[in-house]
């Protein structure tokens, strides 16, 4: 049994400790990020002493699990009602560790993931309803073997965490009812926490981020407007100083923006051994046109996701790096770049193939003349992987529409791109001759060029 003990207790404890410190040890899996204790750790440990020494100064039999042998008069072994009273207090603290643990984990866990990942805080009253679209992606581009078989492995893994927290915790609760073990616990924990805390120092307890996901539900709609106000604020500069306003001879502007595009592509030697003959090439052409090519960076506000943000960003003039503050930016009345414009004489369009609605505070804010998104683009084609219209058609379709229908006007079209998109797995085909495009029925029939890249996984990244 004692063997048992000095085995099970410290496995409980270092998976405890994973779990509960998730948070920090997921964005950087160094040794010391791994390693530095928590407070949560040490505040679990001195709850389940501080129960266990209750249990034995008041609980029954001296805090055995043995009732007494005989209750009363009428015999027969009855269990007393203050053994069942502890009995069940057992099980219900036993059931709020666990969902106490689980709770923090997964919070932890999507923290540090998203910390990692894509650079900013999950405010989980906000990022939940994504939950569906990320399912909807993952079956889009995945066979449907692999999605069940992904879905399986996900309700699986729930499963475990809650079964191994299940184990530890009672692990913990049987253990601290012999007062040695008790006390090595606290003693083993505590010891940790203090040298571990001088040489790597002390997380801050994962209870302080729950309470913060309580206060931003509680207090949303209070956020959100106080963003939404500084917002208004920080674009009153482009109402006081339009940059289009006082051209005499303003330019058309065409806004191409790109999935997974950057500098990337200049800077990493093996992508642009691949990409330098045909920027050369392109570029010649271009200035046989008449157009000449300059290149320049702009540092974007997030990275591996979350393009809304970083398009938010480049029409309002202000960061929108997180989504509280692109939330904020929906319930605002700010000067973007197309309210700008408009007032200028432009006329301002938008386009993005893979859209299907329009949310109310985006057309507020982006107030186009034209908004054109797949239930207007009229597309009879293929769809091609993640992307529901090929960029091409879409070129072509604001040309028609635009372009050529308002000659005489300066115009701003703002593309949003999509075939270079996540998960890389089908290009559509290119059409020579443009004027073939039509709807898209013929052109674009047959498959694209295929990669071997899933939403997950890939070999063709």
């Amino acid at each position: 049994m004692r063997d048992r003990v000095v085995i099970t207790i410290p496995l409980a404890l270092l998976f405890l400790h994973a779990a509960l410190s998730a948070f920090y040890w997921l964005p950087d899996t160094g040794f010391a990020s791994a390693v530095a204790p928590t407070w949560d750790l040490l505040g679990l440990v001195l709850l389940v002493a501080g129960y266990a020494w209750l249990r034995d100064r008041y609980g029954p039999a001296a805090g055995t699990d043995k009732a007494p042998g005989r209750a009363g008069p009428r015999g027969g072994g009855a269990r007393s009602r203050p053994y069942r009273l502890w009995t069940w207090l057992d099980r219900a603290l036993s059931a709020a560790l666990v969902l106490v643990v689980a709770v923090f984990f997964v919070l932890g866990f999507a923290q540090g993931f998203a910390h990692r990942e894509f650079g900013y805080d999950v405010i989980l009253v906000l990022h939940l309803p994504f939950v569906p679209e990320l399912f909807s992606m993952m079956y889009s581009a995945e066979p449907l073997g692999m999605f069940v078989l992904y879905c399986a492995l996900l309700i699986v893994g729930i499963a475990l965490v809650v079964v191994v927290t299940y184990l530890a915790v009672t692990t913990l609760l049987r253990g601290a009812r012999a007062v040695r073990v008790r006390r090595a616990m606290v003693g083993g924990v505590a010891l940790f926490t203090m040298v571990g805390g001088i040489a790597l120092s002390v997380q801050p307890t994962l209870g302080a981020e729950a309470a913060k996901q309580i206060s931003y539900a509680v207090n949303l709609d209070d956020r959100l407007q106080a963003r939404a106000l500084e917002i208004e604020a920080e674009s009153e500069r482009l109402r006081a100083r339009s940059p289009f306003a006082d051209m005499q001879d303003p330019p058309s502007i065409y806004v191409f923006t790109i999935e997974s595009y950057g500098a990337v592509v200049f800077r990493d030697e093996e992508m642009w051994g691949w990409a330098e003959e045909f920027m050369a090439e392109s570029e010649k052409k271009a200035s046989e046109a008449g157009y000449h090519s300059r290149t320049g960076y702009l540092d974007c506000p997030v990275f591996g996701g979350s393009s809304w943000m970083a398009q938010a960003t480049m029409l309002c003039g202000t960061t929108i790096s997180d989504q509280e503050s692109y939330d904020g930016l929906l319930r605002a009345d700010a000067t973007c770049a197309p309210r700008a414009l408009n007032e200028a004489g432009y006329r301002t369009s938008v386009v993005g193939g893979n859209i299907t609605y329009l949310d109310e505070g985006y057309e507020r804010n982006f107030p186009f003349d034209g908004h054109y998104y797949f239930d207007e683009l009229s597309y009879e084609g293929r769809r091609y992987s993640w992307s529901k219209v090929p960029d091409q058609y879409v070129i072509n379709f604001l040309h028609e529409r635009e372009v050529l229908q308002h000659p005489d006007t300066p115009r701003y079209i703002h593309y949003k791109l999509t075939n270079s998109h996540h998960p890389w797995d089908e290009v559509p085909p290119y059409a020579d001759d443009w004027s073939r495009i039509d709807d898209g029925s013929e052109v674009f029939s047959r498959r694209g060029e295929s990669f071997d890249n899933r939403f997950l996984d890939g070999k063709n990244y």
